[in-house]
């Protein structure tokens, strides 16, 4: 928003864009090997942790001038990120190819060979809105790296759903045996955050004539996860489990804007955003062999990346910009 900290009541911006994200999340294993003494010797990477996958992202802002000093802002962002993968598994000597069962209540796998090959594809929706309060303030004086910043408070909703499905195949031919499972984690939360203008003397120098502007915003918060967990086993050992947490997790994030404005009211920004979570679901399945008596919701943390190009309008009547 041109001169954030003497912002014009009226001067209100929406913008909106488009991209690629990217989210690395705990790998999901369910296949298994097991010696000839039944104990597990490895578990199949069915679906990696999308180390290398990208997805579309879709982001909107809405920024409302309250009074010179103050703001409304309201955000929020969709990515999608799709994966197959297969998966073999080929058996020597006296080890053997299994399919656990998806809870106790016996050890018999619901297929056990000497080949089996695991195809898997896993989709993930990661999506997010945003309500913060900023306050303006003026740049340092005598400061030459930030020009501008402001102050924030929020409140945020935000979730990562999970949809996998392995299908497995004996390499003889016979009964397939297909497990699905639904992943959704909710993240309720607070956050603060510290952002505005800043200028590095070098990319200054070098683009000073051509009207580009940085910003960035820093943020991070305390949020209740709650994770929702059900999964389903067709085959020999047919089964079905469903299972709940609710956790506490931190998620921190820097947002990074070049902007070029091309007319009072229009410009283009190359937004990037970076963020970690501390806590994210981490399904251990059951798998008696490896004395896991039961399949239960695990921990552990993910990134998240967001590149995207936006356009941004200015609203209000033109004496507000055109002067």
């Amino acid at each position: 928003m041109p001169g954030v900290a003497t912002a014009e009541i009226g001067q209100a911006e929406i913008s909106i864009g488009g991209g690629v994200g990217r989210l690395n999340l705990p790998d999901v294993k369910y296949g298994t090997k097991v010696n000839g003494a039944g104990n597990t010797v490895h578990r199949f990477s069915n679906s990696n942790d999308y180390r290398s996958e990208f997805g579309g992202a879709i982001i909107g802002d809405v920024l409302v001038p309250w009074n010179e000093t103050s703001a409304i802002a309201f955000s929020g962002f969709w990515v999608g990120v799709d994966q197959d993968d297969t998966s073999r598994c080929q058996a020597t000597g006296a080890s053997s190819c299994q399919v656990s069962r998806i809870g106790g209540g016996g050890a018999n796998p619901a297929f056990t060979g000497n080949t089996l090959t695991e195809r898997a594809s896993r989709d993930v929706d990661h999506w997010g809105t945003q309500l913060e309060g900023r306050y303006y303030v003026t740049g340092v004086p005598g400061n030459a790296f930030f020009n501008a910043s402001y102050v924030a408070l929020g409140g945020d909703i935000r979730a990562i759903n999970q949809d996998t499905s392995i299908k497995f195949t004996p390499g003889t031919g016979g009964q397939f045996a297909r497990y699905g499972e639904s992943l959704d984690t909710t993240y309720y939360g607070g956050y603060v955050a510290l952002g505005g203008d800043y200028a590095w003397p070098i990319i200054s120098n070098m683009t000073g004539g051509l009207g580009f502007e940085s910003s960035f915003k820093g943020y991070v918060g305390v949020y209740s996860a709650d994770a929702d967990y059900n999964g389903r086993l067709s085959g020999a050992a047919a089964s079905k489990l469903g299972l709940s947490t609710t956790e506490t997790s931190v998620i921190a994030g820097l947002t990074l804007e070049t902007r070029k404005e091309f007319t009072p009211r229009t410009s283009l920004s190359l937004v990037t955003t970076h963020e970690y979570y501390s806590w994210v679901p981490d399904m251990e399945y059951f798998d008696p062999s490896g004395g896991r008596g039961k399949t239960v919701i695990g921990d552990g943390d993910a990134y998240s990346n967001r590149t995207t190009l936006r356009l941004n309008i200015g609203l209000g009547p033109d004496a507000l910009y055109y002067k």
